[in-house]
């Protein structure tokens, strides 16, 4: 078995000689076939074909936590965007003054890495500048060239309260301007559990854990706003995952992306990602 080590070392080499090559090689690794990106019809093979087309390469800006905010208040999304409180572009020049007591930190190109804060009083500001010196050169997977093109800043937002240590994250999988299903993230401050729903919440046995089955999540009040949101934006692409917040009524767009999980969506089976690409 290829080991997890090995595995991003061959995915650079693969990607330099072609990335079809590259994104095919890591399908195979977690599908154990190869995709048809010729004819792509799931929802993986679909991202695969726009990757190796270089089509997702133009929405380097949109995957810009930061950027993406300009777009999404001409779209007319003002309202559903948490504050930003600062912004810097060196780890070095972070400074907590004059800050709420709690708010979150993060990178704008990055998954994962951010700091929660509930104290503001309670964080070491030479820890956190170190840590983010570090984030600020992740390095993702080869054939996401997007997140590439984008100058790595760390800013400091809006907490979003839901009542769960870390917000419940309602992530649209969209294809062609529909909701193909809404995969619930929550609880991640320990094991994050994972939940699919479609548009009207049924529950879709599409998460490959199996610990995960017995378990339900309440239907939010204001499903049908998130859902306009969630087909509002996705109408203008392919596909897209559009990540909704939703804290005690109030709707937040987290961020929008075009190769979710690096594309081979490993949370989904594979008769998920068959049900969720085309016919």
């Amino acid at each position: 078995m290829i080991t997890e080590v090995v595995m991003p070392i061959l995915a650079k080499i693969a990607y330099k000689l072609s990335p079809r090559l590259c994104f095919s090689l890591q399908y195979f690794h977690n599908r154990h076939r190869f995709p048809n990106l010729s004819n792509p019809k799931n929802f993986s093979e679909v991202i695969g074909y726009q990757i190796v087309r270089g089509e997702i390469d133009q929405y380097y800006e949109l995957v810009d936590k930061i950027k993406v905010r300009n777009y999404l208040a001409k779209w007319g999304f003002a309202d559903y965007l948490p504050k930003v409180y600062k912004v810097w572009d060196n780890a070095n020049d972070i400074d907590l003054t004059g800050l709420p007591e709690r708010f979150i930190i993060k990178t704008n190109h990055g998954s994962g890495g951010h700091i929660i804060c509930k104290n503001v009083n309670m964080l070491n500001v030479n820890d956190i500048k170190e840590h983010f010196d570090k984030m600020l050169h992740v390095v993702y997977n080869p054939w996401e060239t997007q997140y590439a093109k984008i100058q790595p800043l760390v800013y400091c937002e809006e907490f979003i309260e839901d009542g769960h240590t870390i917000p419940t994250d309602f992530k649209y999988m969209c294809l062609d301007g529909e909701i193909k299903a809404i995969l619930l993230c929550f609880d991640r401050d320990s094991n994050v559990h994972k939940l699919v729903y479609d548009e009207n919440w049924n529950k879709l046995p599409y998460v490959k854990e199996k610990a995960f089955v017995g378990m339900n999540y309440p239907k939010p009040k204001n499903l049908e706003e998130m859902n306009k949101i969630a087909k509002q934006i996705a109408s203008r692409f392919v596909q897209v995952r559009v990540d909704l917040y939703n804290a005690f009524g109030k709707i937040y767009i987290g961020e929008l992306t075009f190769t979710a999980d690096g594309g081979i969506l490993r949370t989904f089976t594979d008769k998920a990602i068959k049900e969720m690409g085309r016919k």
